[in-house]
């Protein structure tokens, strides 16, 4: 009997041990699937047999690992969280991001080093047919022009940049296309969503044996054992791009030494374990194990990147005053210290122009931030917007004012005309109307990169995370705390100092403050939008509106005339009103449409400046959008939560100002973080100052927006007249004019008068 229980003690007494203690969780910075993922979950399991403890892993996807490097800085030192880091999270990033969130030499301390591994590159070979090398790609990528994307497992990485060496190099039209982790770059190039892509080597070889890519090239200075066939990038002319990748595990600085070295001795005995290499060894990486102490000289000896390796760097990822060539010390663990605040501080949902123009601000003022953002890739989309002065001072003082002559076209004057082309009214525009700065017309998906491209430029390409959508938010423990979801269903959450829900119309944040709302609202007008090839009408830089609310068409250019054949794009929008009951596909900005739903309607807007239909006709795409607005809400602030933009108070699209409302939004939610910190204070001062006159903005272009003298016309004489005056008198006509700019806040006098909202040079103490 007391032998029995002696063996039963002996069983159960290390499971109560395990029980009592809490599970060390293991971080790792990619989606569950991919090959880091793979080798944490064998690690941890082999790491609880060594230690008898409970490891779990952890996945923290996001920045290319930059997320869970933050997540272990912040982490106490306590023994209950490691990390295991690819390369890239401990030496690239701190190379490339002004702001990571840690200093590897500062922050952590070196536990192991886990693997050695090698990424290759796949093609789709049913898009490139015979391609089998690195010149066949090149080829390829040359003879299709704009098509030669190359998937990559982050931004600013080592495949990232090797792509760009083999475009300069090679002299080839490929371009890296960032994704977050390898699984999805291998999903892609297998689906032919993209023609090639860079990944693990346990990911791509497994559809390589099924036939459905083909590796022509393998990193690292020699060829693998594991696909002796497959020749590196350095002997296919490639040279520089002879780097392997390294896996270690981490800890937070100021875990004691013993556990330090207790770590290790665990790390070091699966590592070495046969069952481990095996394992492993299907992912084509190799299990060397390096002592603490070595970890960081290896390290060393390994990034040291040379002048060929950073100039050919994206200069969009780059700040050249920060990046210009390491010193011989320089290292992975001895990166360039982040300048300013080093935490994530205001949480910016939606990367839009709204998101975009307020992270451009925060960088600006020295307020660390982070935008996430639904669609898996920023693309250019939609068509043409107008900017007042307003919003375009804002933007010179952001520093953009040289770009945007590149984007659009400084708008002369503004007229109004009868569905018979009878001539209303016109009135000068921007600089010719007495601003002090000019009114552009441009094409919104050009804004939106120019505004996008300029952010990675100035605070690093890992400031916007693609693929997470806002599905709530609240407040706990002083703390915004943002909640976010995946295409795939996967959870997460960020905290940060303040949110702020630049979400669209479509808000999840603004649904969680006004639950109630219901849908936006149609009124019963419907748009159709596109832009064509056409010679300049009137000054050339002319905006027309033509016919009334039931029967309207309006008109830019938001280009320049080719010098060769004098042909503008210009941006047009058709609308035409029904029953408000009827069913329509409502804000959808992408939904195609058809000529024939509403071009016959036109058919008579035919004038001697301008053939609206065949305009109309000469549009590649058309695109449908019942035009919707909300009503205003009573607010937009809960705790260190608030609204910009469309989330904010979205409005019918007919006074040109839109994406200014939403630029100037950023820059007075900039001008309540100097005045009151990262505070609820500061969100409640910035809704005082936006909210009454966006409100306003919303109920007036319901109802008497700047085109509504075309209405009034149209009913006092259906749009026929000898003389305008004997229809609406001029002065009338230049009341409503003064009237409606003044409710939007754009008046000449007001605007030219008004300060600065962000004072140059200005940043947050």
């Amino acid at each position: 009997m007391k032998r029995r229980l002696s063996l039963m003690l002996a069983v159960l007494l290390p499971c109560i041990a395990i029980a009592q203690q809490p599970p060390l969780r293991l971080l790792v910075g990619f989606p569950a699937g991919g090959s880091n993922d793979v080798i944490a979950r064998h690690l941890a399991q082999g790491m609880s047999d060594q230690l008898q403890r409970n490891v779990i892993v952890e996945n923290k996807p996001g920045a290319g690992g930059q997320l869970a490097a933050v997540a272990l800085r912040s982490a106490a030192a306590d023994g209950n969280t490691l990390f295991l880091s690819n390369s890239h999270a401990l030496a690239m990033i701190p190379l490339t991001v002004r702001q990571p969130g840690y200093d590897p030499q500062r922050d952590f301390v070196p536990v192991g080093l886990v693997a050695i591994s090698n990424d290759v590159l796949a093609v789709n070979p049913k898009l490139l047919g015979d391609v089998r090398n690195l010149k066949g790609l090149i080829d390829w990528a040359n003879a299709h022009p704009g098509k030669g994307s190359v998937g990559v497992p982050a931004p600013a990485s080592d495949p990232y940049f090797g792509v760009q060496i083999l475009a300069r190099d090679f002299g080839g039209d490929v371009t890296p296309i960032p994704y977050r982790g390898d699984g999805p770059v291998v999903q892609d190039v297998v689906a032919g969503q993209i023609p090639a892509g860079i990944g693990s080597i346990g990911a791509m070889m497994q559809y390589e044996r099924e036939g459905r890519v083909r590796v022509i090239a393998v990193s690292g200075p020699r060829r693998l054992p594991s696909i002796p066939h497959v020749p590196t990038y350095v002997e296919q002319g490639l040279a520089g791009y002879g780097v392997s990748g390294f896996v270690a595990v981490l800890a937070p600085a100021g875990l004691p030494t013993d556990l330090v070295r207790r770590y290790n001795r665990a790390v070091t005995r699966v590592v070495e374990s046969p069952a481990f290499a095996a394992k492993v060894s299907e992912l084509g990486v190799l299990p060397p194990p390096v002592r603490p102490m070595r970890l960081a000289r290896a390290s060393r000896r390994r990034r040291r990147p040379s002048p060929r390796w950073w100039s050919a760097r994206d200069t969009r990822a780059r700040d050249p005053a920060r990046h210009s060539r390491p010193s011989h010390r320089s290292s992975p663990w001895q990166a360039p210290r982040p300048r300013g605040i080093a935490t994530m501080t205001v949480l910016i949902a939606g990367g839009g122009i709204a998101g975009l123009s307020l992270a451009l601000t925060c960088q600006q003022i020295g307020v660390s931030f982070k935008v996430f953002e639904t669609v898996r890739r920023i693309r250019p989309l939609g068509v043409g917007i107008n900017l007042q002065p307003s919003a375009v001072r804002e933007l010179m003082d952001l520093g953009l004012g040289h770009l945007l002559d590149d984007i659009g076209v400084r708008t002369r004057d503004y007229g109004m005309y009868t569905k018979h082309g009878l001539h209303i009214w016109t009135e000068p525009r921007g600089l010719q109307a007495g601003y002090r700065w000019p009114q552009y017309s441009v094409h919104r998906g050009r804004l939106h990169m120019m505004l996008y491209e300029e952010l990675l430029r100035r605070a690093g390409p890992d400031c916007v995370e693609c693929g997470w959508a806002a599905t709530g938010f609240a407040d706990e423990g002083g703390k915004a705390v943002l909640h976010l979801r995946n295409a795939e269903g996967a959870d997460r959450i960020e905290r940060g100092d303040i949110l702020v829900g630049a979400d669209g119309i479509h808000s999840a944040i603004r649904r969680q403050i006004a639950p109630d709302e219901g849908e936006p609202v149609w009124g019963g007008a419907v748009l159709w939008r596109g832009t064509s090839r056409a010679i300049p009408y009137k000054t050339g830089a002319s905006m027309v509106m033509i016919g009334h609310s039931g029967l309207r068409f309006v008109a830019y250019p938001i280009s320049a005339p080719d010098p060769r054949t004098g042909l503008a794009t210009i941006n047009w929008i058709a609308n035409l009103n029904y029953e408000p009951g009827q069913p329509w596909n409502k804000e959808d900005w992408n939904r195609e449409a058809r000529l024939e739903d509403f071009l016959p309607r036109f058919t008579d807007m035919r004038f001697d400046w301008l053939d609206v239909p065949a305009l109309i006709a000469a549009a590649d795409t058309v695109y449908e959008y019942p035009m919707v607005d909300r009503d205003p809400l009573g607010h937009w602030t809960v705790g260190r939560t608030s609204l910009m933009g469309d989330a904010a108070h979205a409005a019918y699209p007919v006074g040109s100002n839109g994406a200014g409302s939403a630029i100037i939004d950023a820059r007075e939610l900039g001008r309540a973080f100097l005045e009151h910190g990262l505070t609820p204070e500061a969100l409640s001062a910035y809704e005082a100052r936006m909210r009454p006159a966006t409100a306003q903005v919303i109920l007036t272009n319901r109802v008497a927006g700047p085109d509504s003298i075309l209405d009034l016309v149209e009913e006092r004489c259906g749009g026929r007249f000898d003389r305008i005056e004997d229809v609406v008198p001029q002065e009338e006509l230049a009341r409503h004019s003064v009237q409606y700019k003044a409710i939007a806040g754009y008046s000449v006098q007001a605007t030219n008068e008004r300060p600065p909202t962000i004072e140059p040079g200005v940043r947050i103490r």
